[in-house]
This record gives C-alpha cells, structure tokens and sequence, in this order.
C-alpha cells in the first residue's frame, strides 16, 4: 500500500515538470523535502533521497534514488559560537532532540532553519560517531542584527521634527524581535513599541503585539 502511495507521488511530480516545461533545479529540491516528509510520516527514519540527473542535448532524465542507510540516533547536542543567542532559541529550529533519529536529510533542514532566524553569518552541524551514536556538533557565527537610526527635519507645517527608530531582531539574544520608533513634531507626536515572538507556544507561528501613541 505504501508503495502505490509513493508511486502516485511520484506520478504528481511527473504532471507538476510536464506543467513547468522548462527544468527547474528548484522544483526537485521541493519534491525532494516532499517526498522525505511523506517517508517520515510513513515512520521511516534512516533513508537518504537522492536526485540524478543525466543531460542528453536538450532533454534531462531524472532519477529519485531512496537508500536505506545505517540507524543513527543523536546521544548529545552541542552547541558553540553564540555569545548572545541562547541556546533554546537555536536549539528549537533543530529538527530532532536527543535520543532522536537523525538523517542528512534532517540536517539539512536544520541548517536551513536556523539560517532563516537571519542572526547568523554562517551555520555549520557535523556528526561525531560516539559507539552506537552520534554526537551533533553546531558551529554559528553571529552578525549584528539591529540598527539604530536619528533624523531631524524642518517642514512649514509640522515645524522641526525629530526622529528616532531601533530594530532589533534578537533582543537579548531570545530570538525576539523589537521595534521602537519616536516622530515627534510641534503638532504631531507619535510613540510605537512593538514585540514579536517567531516561535509562539513553541510552534512555527509568529505572533506580534504592541502599542501605539499618536497625539495631534
């Protein structure tokens, strides 16, 4: 049964690169994380997919390849080069935990997702092979990620006005990000404040709440 299930996968992906035409490197990655998501759910763990590919004039043939690979379960994650970002906020855009499986293809996405938090100039996850297990070694190095802005102007209307913006991204280094800004004018003065959470109750849902003073 799961067999005719990732055949009609497959059949999907043949109409979704008729529909396209033209070959998109793009749209393998995407069926490739589709069909590792669907062999997940069907509880498999310790498989890798691959894409090849074979040019022949103006025509490419295509070949998803799925083989089986040795069990590997995580003993310990380490994690070095955040001097700001905690530990928590890295730890949550890891797609598995101690004591998990994990496979290149969880990996992957575990770099991506942690490039994504945009703190970072550069992620790096390797395996150590520790007996039966493997240790996770993740190496960041961070970037600044906010920027501070003044500005002062004078218009006929609004007489001198003064400006003043903060963005912060990783406030404290909890992922969170902060925005403050202050236009204030003669007859005009306005004061915002606003947090937001990427992560909230610990699911991939940003959540955002502020507030916002205006007096004219």
């Amino acid at each position: 049964e799961s067999k005719k299930e990732v055949l009609s996968l497959f059949d999907d992906f043949k109409k979704t690169l008729v529909k396209n035409k033209f070959y998109n490197p793009s749209i393998l990655l995407d069926m490739k994380s589709e069909l590792s998501d669907y062999l997940f759910d069907l509880g498999l763990n310790f498989f890798q997919v691959s894409v090849l590919e074979k040019v022949n004039n103006n025509k490419v043939d295509i070949l998803f390849q799925i083989d089986d690979m040795q069990p590997k379960y995580v003993k310990q994650i380490n994690i070095k080069g955040n001097n700001l970002t905690k530990d928590k906020v890295i730890r949550r855009e890891i797609e598995f935990a101690e004591g998990d499986p994990v496979n290149d293809d969880l990996i992957k996405e575990s770099i991506k997702n942690i490039k994504s938090l945009g703190f970072f100039k550069s992620v790096d996850i390797d395996e150590i092979n520790n007996n039966d297990y493997v240790d996770i070694a993740v190496e960041v190095e961070e970037q600044n990620t906010g920027d501070f802005s003044v500005g002062l102007g004078f218009g006929s209307i609004e007489g001198a006005t003064f400006i003043s913006k903060l963005n912060q991204k990783n406030i404290a280094g909890t992922g969170k990000t902060v925005n403050f800004a202050i236009n204030t004018a003669s007859k005009n003065n306005e004061y915002s404040l606003s947090i937001s959470e990427p992560r909230f109750l610990n699911k991939k849902l940003e959540f955002t709440y502020g507030i916002n003073y205006n007096f004219r």
